[in-house]
């Protein structure tokens, strides 16, 4: 179910009358696989879209970091999406977990040496996190996701309150910068043309599932700037 995400917009497109342009990744593929497929590119796409939103929101609103800004940006990307309660925001962050899970596999077979000194954390421990901070707020909602990843029992337990002080953390440093009930601010988004023929196939695709327009809404019904 890692790769099996609903999400806003994603029934109009259609593989069938896109078959001709299909890039050679999806070439040979049944129409149900590129839906899938599809599916697992479009969460992915709306968790860097609501990633880099909270990159802006640190810098914009000059929210206090004290750590690495892409552990802030990841934990309040997060949130923000957990809090919507929604199916399809749910399910961005499961294919956003299986996504970083597989890189972190495929570099592992790589060989190389692991970017301790990156400045983002392992491929697989944000997978994990993003695992622990949906099952510590809903335990019973997230609990298949949790058994999917394999987060062990240790860590479990402590997940409630990992989601308990972050989610405590980010509301405070956000108190002056929450969209009162029933308001709705302004948060105006773009699609700008690719610059790499290559990703026009999936550049199309963001757009047909709205992806930018649903973080549009999101930010602006929750958030003043």
């Amino acid at each position: 179910f890692l790769i099996a995400a609903t999400l806003a917009g994603i029934a109009a497109f259609s593989p069938s009358k896109a078959k001709a342009e299909l890039p050679p990744l999806l070439e040979g593929l049944t129409e149900q696989q590129i839906r899938d497929t599809m599916d697992f590119v479009v969460g992915n796409l709306v968790f860097v879209a609501f990633h880099e939103a909270a990159h802006m929101m640190i810098d914009e609103l000059d929210l206090p970091v004290t750590g690495r800004e892409e552990d802030s940006a990841d934990i309040l990307s997060t949130l923000i999406l957990l809090k919507d309660n929604s199916d399809y925001l749910d399910q961005a962050l499961i294919a956003t977990a299986a996504a970083q899970t597989i890189a972190g596999e495929d570099f592992a077979k790589s060989g190389q040496e692991l970017p301790y000194w990156d400045e983002h954390g392992l491929d697989k421990q944000r997978a994990y996190n993003v695992a622990c901070l949906a099952y510590g707020m809903d335990p019973e909602k997230f609990s298949a996701f949790a058994d999917a990843m394999q987060l062990p029992d240790q860590r479990k337990q402590r997940c409630a309150m990992e989601y308990s002080d972050v989610e405590k953390g980010w509301s405070r440093i956000l108190a002056d910068h929450v969209m009162p009930i029933g308001g709705l601010g302004q948060f105006p988004v773009t699609y700008e043309p690719t610059q790499e023929p290559e990703m026009e196939f999936f550049a199309n695709v963001a757009r047909e599932a709205k992806v930018l327009g649903v973080l549009e809404d999101k930010i602006s019904e929750q958030f003043i700037f």
